[in-house]
Protein backbone atom coordinates (compact mmCIF):
# COMPACT_ATOMS: atom_id res chain seq x y z
CA UNK A 1 0.00 0.00 0.00
CA UNK A 2 1.44 3.10 -1.06
CA UNK A 3 0.32 5.07 1.63
CA UNK A 4 3.77 6.09 3.53
CA UNK A 5 3.93 9.78 4.91
CA UNK A 6 7.72 11.82 3.59
CA UNK A 7 9.03 13.88 5.49
CA UNK A 8 10.11 16.98 2.59
CA UNK A 9 13.65 18.30 3.69
CA UNK A 10 16.18 20.48 2.18
CA UNK A 11 17.60 18.12 0.01
CA UNK A 12 13.62 16.74 -1.27
CA UNK A 13 13.06 20.51 -2.22
CA UNK A 14 16.20 21.00 -4.00
CA UNK A 15 13.79 19.00 -6.81
CA UNK A 16 12.11 22.69 -7.72
CA UNK A 17 15.64 23.48 -9.00
CA UNK A 18 15.58 20.68 -11.74
CA UNK A 19 12.61 22.11 -14.22
CA UNK A 20 15.14 24.83 -15.07
CA UNK A 21 17.89 21.70 -15.51
CA UNK A 22 14.99 19.29 -17.31
CA UNK A 23 14.27 23.01 -19.44
CA UNK A 24 17.63 23.45 -20.75
CA UNK A 25 18.31 19.45 -21.33
CA UNK A 26 15.44 19.32 -23.07
CA UNK A 27 15.82 21.83 -25.14
CA UNK A 28 19.28 19.98 -26.13
CA UNK A 29 17.05 16.85 -26.68
CA UNK A 30 14.96 18.88 -29.62
CA UNK A 31 18.11 20.11 -30.98
CA UNK A 32 19.49 16.50 -31.27
CA UNK A 33 16.30 15.47 -32.98
CA UNK A 34 16.62 18.56 -35.19
CA UNK A 35 20.15 17.95 -35.91
CA UNK A 36 19.26 14.09 -36.98
CA UNK A 37 16.80 15.29 -39.21
CA UNK A 38 19.70 17.19 -40.74
CA UNK A 39 21.81 14.68 -40.60
CA UNK A 40 19.78 12.15 -42.73
CA UNK A 41 21.95 12.30 -46.43
CA UNK A 42 25.22 11.41 -43.52
CA UNK A 43 23.28 8.43 -42.29
CA UNK A 44 22.22 7.59 -45.70
CA UNK A 45 26.13 7.07 -46.78
CA UNK A 46 26.83 5.60 -43.38
CA UNK A 47 24.00 2.91 -44.07
CA UNK A 48 25.70 2.56 -47.65
CA UNK A 49 29.23 2.45 -46.38
CA UNK A 50 28.30 -0.41 -43.97
CA UNK A 51 26.11 -2.12 -46.78
CA UNK A 52 29.48 -2.41 -49.01
CA UNK A 53 31.61 -3.68 -45.77
CA UNK A 54 29.10 -5.96 -45.07
CA UNK A 55 28.82 -5.62 -41.14
CA UNK A 56 25.65 -5.54 -39.52
CA UNK A 57 25.59 -3.15 -37.05
CA UNK A 58 23.07 -4.83 -34.59
CA UNK A 59 25.52 -6.96 -32.86
CA UNK A 60 27.32 -3.55 -31.89
CA UNK A 61 24.13 -2.06 -30.41
CA UNK A 62 23.51 -4.87 -28.53
CA UNK A 63 26.53 -5.39 -26.85
CA UNK A 64 26.73 -1.72 -26.07
CA UNK A 65 22.54 -1.99 -24.77
CA UNK A 66 24.15 -2.42 -20.87
CA UNK A 67 25.32 -1.08 -17.50
CA UNK A 68 27.67 1.18 -19.97
CA UNK A 69 25.06 1.98 -22.50
CA UNK A 70 24.10 5.44 -20.72
CA UNK A 71 27.57 6.54 -22.28
CA UNK A 72 27.33 5.39 -24.86
CA UNK A 73 23.80 6.34 -26.87
CA UNK A 74 22.88 5.08 -30.24
CA UNK A 75 25.19 6.07 -32.96
CA UNK A 76 24.27 3.21 -35.48
CA UNK A 77 21.19 3.65 -37.46
CA UNK A 78 18.34 0.94 -36.13
CA UNK A 79 16.87 0.85 -40.03
CA UNK A 80 20.35 -1.26 -40.89
CA UNK A 81 19.36 -3.39 -38.02
CA UNK A 82 17.99 -6.93 -38.67
CA UNK A 83 14.26 -5.75 -37.46
CA UNK A 84 13.66 -2.99 -39.46
CA UNK A 85 9.79 -3.05 -40.19
CA UNK A 86 8.79 -4.59 -36.95
CA UNK A 87 7.64 -3.32 -33.86
CA UNK A 88 10.80 -3.83 -30.92
CA UNK A 89 10.21 -6.17 -28.11
CA UNK A 90 13.57 -4.97 -26.62
CA UNK A 91 13.06 -3.72 -22.94
CA UNK A 92 13.48 -0.34 -21.98
CA UNK A 93 16.22 -1.72 -19.48
CA UNK A 94 18.57 0.05 -17.79
CA UNK A 95 20.08 1.00 -14.27
CA UNK A 96 18.06 2.20 -11.04
CA UNK A 97 15.51 4.41 -13.19
CA UNK A 98 12.32 1.84 -13.08
CA UNK A 99 13.17 0.72 -16.46
CA UNK A 100 16.92 2.90 -16.77
CA UNK A 101 18.64 5.37 -18.60
CA UNK A 102 19.51 3.38 -21.16
CA UNK A 103 17.17 3.01 -24.38
CA UNK A 104 17.59 6.44 -25.62
CA UNK A 105 17.53 9.85 -24.32
CA UNK A 106 14.86 11.25 -22.07
CA UNK A 107 14.25 11.81 -18.66
CA UNK A 108 13.40 9.07 -15.74
CA UNK A 109 11.83 9.48 -12.32
CA UNK A 110 10.97 6.75 -9.36
CA UNK A 111 9.58 7.29 -6.08
CA UNK A 112 10.42 5.13 -3.25
CA UNK A 113 8.02 5.56 -0.10
CA UNK A 114 9.53 6.20 3.55
CA UNK A 115 10.88 2.67 4.97
CA UNK A 116 12.42 1.56 8.28
CA UNK A 117 15.98 1.61 8.65
CA UNK A 118 17.00 -1.59 10.21
CA UNK A 119 18.60 -1.09 13.52
CA UNK A 120 17.61 2.54 13.78
CA UNK A 121 14.70 4.74 14.64
CA UNK A 122 14.62 6.53 11.70
CA UNK A 123 13.32 6.00 8.02
CA UNK A 124 14.61 6.96 4.71
CA UNK A 125 11.88 7.86 1.58
CA UNK A 126 13.89 8.57 -2.10
CA UNK A 127 12.95 10.05 -5.04
CA UNK A 128 15.62 9.59 -7.96
CA UNK A 129 15.97 10.71 -11.06
CA UNK A 130 17.85 10.80 -14.45
CA UNK A 131 18.71 12.79 -17.98
CA UNK A 132 20.46 11.65 -20.16
CA UNK A 133 21.04 12.40 -24.14
CA UNK A 134 23.29 12.70 -27.02
CA UNK A 135 23.96 14.68 -29.70
CA UNK A 136 25.78 13.62 -33.64
CA UNK A 137 28.23 15.96 -33.81
CA UNK A 138 29.84 14.85 -37.17
CA UNK A 139 29.33 11.81 -39.22
CA UNK A 140 30.59 10.88 -42.77
CA UNK A 141 31.01 7.82 -44.58
CA UNK A 142 31.39 5.02 -42.04
CA UNK A 143 32.29 7.39 -39.11
CA UNK A 144 30.70 9.38 -36.44
CA UNK A 145 31.51 11.31 -33.62
CA UNK A 146 28.84 11.78 -31.08
CA UNK A 147 28.33 14.05 -27.87
CA UNK A 148 26.63 12.80 -24.89
CA UNK A 149 25.67 13.84 -21.20
CA UNK A 150 24.26 11.78 -18.20
CA UNK A 151 23.10 13.29 -14.88
CA UNK A 152 21.37 10.89 -12.17
CA UNK A 153 19.92 12.08 -9.03
CA UNK A 154 18.93 10.62 -5.89
CA UNK A 155 16.97 12.10 -3.03
CA UNK A 156 17.26 11.01 0.70
CA UNK A 157 14.57 12.60 2.91
CA UNK A 158 15.01 10.91 6.84
CA UNK A 159 17.12 10.84 9.68
CA UNK A 160 19.61 8.42 9.59
CA UNK A 161 22.97 8.17 10.55
CA UNK A 162 25.98 5.67 8.99
CA UNK A 163 26.74 3.34 12.32
CA UNK A 164 30.34 3.24 12.44
CA UNK A 165 31.46 6.73 11.66
CA UNK A 166 28.12 8.50 13.26
CA UNK A 167 27.87 10.60 10.00
CA UNK A 168 24.64 11.80 8.91
CA UNK A 169 23.35 9.28 6.04
CA UNK A 170 23.62 11.91 2.43
CA UNK A 171 20.99 13.94 1.71
CA UNK A 172 21.61 13.31 -2.22
CA UNK A 173 23.69 11.68 -4.70
CA UNK A 174 24.49 12.88 -8.32
CA UNK A 175 26.38 11.42 -11.12
CA UNK A 176 26.93 13.49 -13.75
CA UNK A 177 29.09 12.75 -17.21
CA UNK A 178 29.71 14.07 -20.43
CA UNK A 179 31.56 13.00 -22.74
CA UNK A 180 31.96 11.76 -26.62
CA UNK A 181 32.38 8.63 -28.84
CA UNK A 182 34.33 8.18 -31.83
CA UNK A 183 32.94 5.07 -34.05
CA UNK A 184 35.11 4.08 -37.41
CA UNK A 185 34.53 1.48 -39.91
CA UNK A 186 37.87 0.17 -41.55
CA UNK A 187 38.27 -1.42 -44.66
CA UNK A 188 39.13 -4.75 -43.62
CA UNK A 189 35.28 -5.08 -42.11
CA UNK A 190 36.46 -4.21 -38.52
CA UNK A 191 34.50 -1.18 -36.50
CA UNK A 192 36.33 0.38 -33.89
CA UNK A 193 34.75 2.64 -30.51
CA UNK A 194 36.01 5.04 -28.54
CA UNK A 195 34.76 6.58 -25.42
CA UNK A 196 36.23 9.53 -22.92
CA UNK A 197 33.99 11.19 -20.42
CA UNK A 198 34.23 13.29 -17.35
CA UNK A 199 32.02 14.04 -14.79
CA UNK A 200 31.53 13.98 -11.00
CA UNK A 201 30.17 11.22 -8.40
CA UNK A 202 29.21 12.04 -5.21
CA UNK A 203 26.85 14.17 -2.53
CA UNK A 204 28.25 17.51 -3.55
CA UNK A 205 29.07 17.52 -7.04
CA UNK A 206 32.32 19.47 -8.14
CA UNK A 207 33.20 20.67 -4.77
CA UNK A 208 36.77 18.91 -5.30
CA UNK A 209 38.70 17.34 -8.16
CA UNK A 210 38.78 14.27 -5.69
CA UNK A 211 35.12 13.88 -6.49
CA UNK A 212 35.65 13.98 -10.45
CA UNK A 213 35.57 10.86 -12.68
CA UNK A 214 37.27 9.74 -15.91
CA UNK A 215 35.57 6.92 -17.92
CA UNK A 216 37.63 5.64 -20.39
CA UNK A 217 36.07 2.70 -22.94
CA UNK A 218 37.70 1.00 -26.52
CA UNK A 219 35.66 -1.69 -28.33
CA UNK A 220 36.52 -3.69 -31.70
CA UNK A 221 33.98 -5.54 -33.57
CA UNK A 222 35.68 -8.14 -35.30
CA UNK A 223 32.86 -9.62 -37.94
CA UNK A 224 33.02 -13.71 -38.11
CA UNK A 225 33.66 -15.44 -40.86
CA UNK A 226 29.88 -16.57 -41.73
CA UNK A 227 29.05 -12.70 -42.31
CA UNK A 228 26.62 -13.22 -39.60
CA UNK A 229 28.37 -13.57 -36.38
CA UNK A 230 31.05 -11.20 -34.54
CA UNK A 231 33.28 -11.41 -32.24
CA UNK A 232 34.01 -8.35 -29.62
CA UNK A 233 36.83 -7.31 -27.48
CA UNK A 234 37.09 -4.38 -25.25
CA UNK A 235 38.22 -2.77 -22.25
CA UNK A 236 35.93 -0.39 -19.79
CA UNK A 237 37.35 1.89 -16.96
CA UNK A 238 36.25 4.42 -14.19
CA UNK A 239 37.27 5.03 -10.99
CA UNK A 240 33.98 5.62 -9.52
CA UNK A 241 32.28 2.19 -11.02
CA UNK A 242 31.49 -0.53 -9.10
CA UNK A 243 34.57 -1.74 -9.64
CA UNK A 244 37.36 0.47 -9.97
CA UNK A 245 40.09 -0.98 -11.84
CA UNK A 246 39.95 -1.76 -15.64
CA UNK A 247 37.37 -4.20 -17.09
CA UNK A 248 38.06 -6.43 -20.17
CA UNK A 249 35.01 -7.20 -22.23
CA UNK A 250 35.44 -10.61 -24.52
CA UNK A 251 32.33 -11.39 -26.36
CA UNK A 252 30.91 -13.50 -29.03
CA UNK A 253 27.71 -12.52 -30.43
CA UNK A 254 25.63 -15.15 -31.70
CA UNK A 255 23.03 -14.19 -34.41
CA UNK A 256 21.63 -17.21 -35.58
CA UNK A 257 18.08 -15.64 -36.67
CA UNK A 258 16.04 -12.44 -36.42
CA UNK A 259 14.31 -13.67 -33.53
CA UNK A 260 17.36 -15.10 -31.57
CA UNK A 261 20.15 -13.01 -30.34
CA UNK A 262 23.21 -13.96 -27.58
CA UNK A 263 26.13 -12.61 -26.40
CA UNK A 264 28.59 -15.40 -25.26
CA UNK A 265 30.92 -13.59 -23.32
CA UNK A 266 31.38 -10.61 -20.60
CA UNK A 267 28.68 -8.24 -20.92
CA UNK A 268 26.25 -11.31 -21.60
CA UNK A 269 22.82 -10.25 -23.44
CA UNK A 270 20.37 -12.68 -24.42
CA UNK A 271 17.57 -11.44 -26.55
CA UNK A 272 15.09 -14.42 -27.80
CA UNK A 273 11.55 -14.05 -29.55
CA UNK A 274 9.41 -17.28 -28.84
CA UNK A 275 6.40 -16.13 -30.81
CA UNK A 276 5.57 -12.82 -32.84
CA UNK A 277 3.84 -11.46 -29.45
CA UNK A 278 6.88 -12.43 -27.06
CA UNK A 279 10.36 -11.12 -26.06
CA UNK A 280 12.68 -12.80 -23.61
CA UNK A 281 15.79 -10.60 -22.43
CA UNK A 282 18.27 -11.72 -20.02
CA UNK A 283 21.98 -9.76 -19.49
CA UNK A 284 24.52 -9.45 -16.53
CA UNK A 285 27.30 -7.14 -16.50
CA UNK A 286 30.14 -7.66 -13.84
CA UNK A 287 29.35 -7.55 -10.83
CA UNK A 288 26.56 -8.20 -10.12
CA UNK A 289 24.10 -6.24 -12.96
CA UNK A 290 21.35 -8.80 -13.58
CA UNK A 291 18.57 -7.99 -15.73
CA UNK A 292 16.09 -10.41 -17.05
CA UNK A 293 12.46 -9.36 -18.72
CA UNK A 294 9.68 -10.51 -20.50
CA UNK A 295 7.69 -8.42 -22.90
CA UNK A 296 4.46 -9.17 -24.50
CA UNK A 297 3.52 -6.60 -27.75
CA UNK A 298 -0.08 -5.67 -26.70
CA UNK A 299 -0.15 -4.10 -30.37
CA UNK A 300 2.52 -2.39 -32.52
CA UNK A 301 2.60 0.88 -30.24
CA UNK A 302 2.22 -0.55 -26.49
CA UNK A 303 3.94 -3.15 -24.62
CA UNK A 304 3.81 -4.82 -21.23
CA UNK A 305 6.38 -6.37 -19.19
CA UNK A 306 7.13 -8.00 -16.25
CA UNK A 307 10.97 -7.90 -14.99
CA UNK A 308 14.43 -8.46 -12.33
CA UNK A 309 16.73 -6.14 -11.82
CA UNK A 310 20.11 -6.53 -9.43
CA UNK A 311 21.46 -2.73 -9.44
CA UNK A 312 24.48 -1.26 -7.86
CA UNK A 313 26.02 2.26 -7.88
CA UNK A 314 28.96 4.11 -6.39
CA UNK A 315 29.48 7.43 -5.11
CA UNK A 316 32.60 9.26 -3.35
CA UNK A 317 31.32 11.25 -0.08
CA UNK A 318 32.67 14.33 0.35
CA UNK A 319 33.50 13.84 4.27
CA UNK A 320 34.81 10.12 3.89
CA UNK A 321 38.01 9.61 5.87
CA UNK A 322 40.00 7.36 3.23
CA UNK A 323 40.00 9.24 -0.22
CA UNK A 324 39.83 5.67 -1.69
CA UNK A 325 36.45 4.72 -0.14
CA UNK A 326 33.29 4.81 -2.49
CA UNK A 327 29.40 4.98 -0.94
CA UNK A 328 27.69 1.71 -2.34
CA UNK A 329 24.56 1.65 -3.13
CA UNK A 330 22.44 -1.99 -3.40
CA UNK A 331 19.47 -3.08 -4.98
CA UNK A 332 17.08 -5.50 -6.21
CA UNK A 333 13.77 -5.66 -7.43
CA UNK A 334 10.57 -6.93 -9.63
CA UNK A 335 9.40 -4.66 -12.19
CA UNK A 336 5.77 -4.60 -13.74
CA UNK A 337 5.17 -1.63 -16.22
CA UNK A 338 3.69 -0.19 -19.50
CA UNK A 339 5.50 0.93 -22.49
CA UNK A 340 3.59 3.06 -25.03
CA UNK A 341 4.52 4.93 -28.23
CA UNK A 342 2.84 8.13 -28.15
CA UNK A 343 4.64 10.08 -31.30
CA UNK A 344 7.13 9.47 -33.98
CA UNK A 345 9.96 9.55 -31.38
CA UNK A 346 8.54 9.74 -27.89
CA UNK A 347 7.51 6.86 -25.94
CA UNK A 348 6.19 6.93 -22.42
CA UNK A 349 6.17 4.14 -19.56
CA UNK A 350 4.66 3.91 -16.69
CA UNK A 351 5.84 0.55 -14.03
CA UNK A 352 5.67 0.12 -10.51
CA UNK A 353 7.26 -2.82 -8.49
CA UNK A 354 8.79 -4.00 -5.18
CA UNK A 355 12.28 -3.36 -4.28
CA UNK A 356 14.37 -5.85 -1.77
CA UNK A 357 18.24 -6.37 -0.24
CA UNK A 358 18.57 -2.42 -0.43
CA UNK A 359 21.95 -1.94 1.12
CA UNK A 360 23.94 1.40 1.78
CA UNK A 361 27.30 0.95 2.85
CA UNK A 362 31.35 2.19 2.19
CA UNK A 363 34.57 1.04 0.82
CA UNK A 364 37.44 0.89 -1.13
CA UNK A 365 35.21 -1.72 -4.06
CA UNK A 366 32.65 -3.50 -4.08
CA UNK A 367 33.96 -7.04 -3.70
CA UNK A 368 35.78 -6.00 -0.08
CA UNK A 369 34.47 -5.90 3.13
CA UNK A 370 32.12 -2.65 3.53
CA UNK A 371 31.48 -0.72 6.77
CA UNK A 372 28.79 2.03 7.76
CA UNK A 373 26.62 -0.52 6.34
CA UNK A 374 22.66 0.79 6.47
CA UNK A 375 19.95 -1.67 5.45
CA UNK A 376 16.56 -0.64 4.21
CA UNK A 377 13.43 -2.66 4.41
CA UNK A 378 11.89 -3.29 1.51
CA UNK A 379 9.04 -1.82 -0.51
CA UNK A 380 7.16 -0.30 -2.92
CA UNK A 381 8.12 2.28 -5.79
CA UNK A 382 6.42 3.99 -8.65
CA UNK A 383 8.51 5.22 -12.02
CA UNK A 384 7.86 7.20 -15.28
CA UNK A 385 10.04 7.37 -18.36
CA UNK A 386 10.05 9.58 -21.25
CA UNK A 387 12.19 8.11 -23.96
CA UNK A 388 13.30 9.74 -27.31
CA UNK A 389 14.20 7.29 -29.50
CA UNK A 390 15.87 7.35 -33.19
Amino acid sequence: MIGASITWSPAMRKLWRLPNLLTVVFALLATSAARAEDYGHSEALFEEDAAETQIEPLPLEEFLDSEEQSLVPEMIPLESAPHAGRPTMRGPGGPGMGGGPGGGPGYSVVWYPSRSVSGQQGDLAVLRQNLSGGLPLWMNEGRALMFNFNVRNSLYSGEVTLPDTGRPFPAELWDVSFGVNYLHQFDNDWTGLLMVSAGTSGDEPFQSGDEINIMLGGMLLIPARNQRDSWTLGVMYSPAGTLNFPIPMVAYSWNPSESFQMNLGLPFRLHWEPGSDWAIDLSYVPLTNVNARLTYLIHDRMQLYGAYENLSEAYFLSDRVNSEDRFFVFEQRLVMGMKCDIGRHLSAELNSGYAFEREFGEGENQGAGLHDKVRLSPGVFLGLNLRFEF
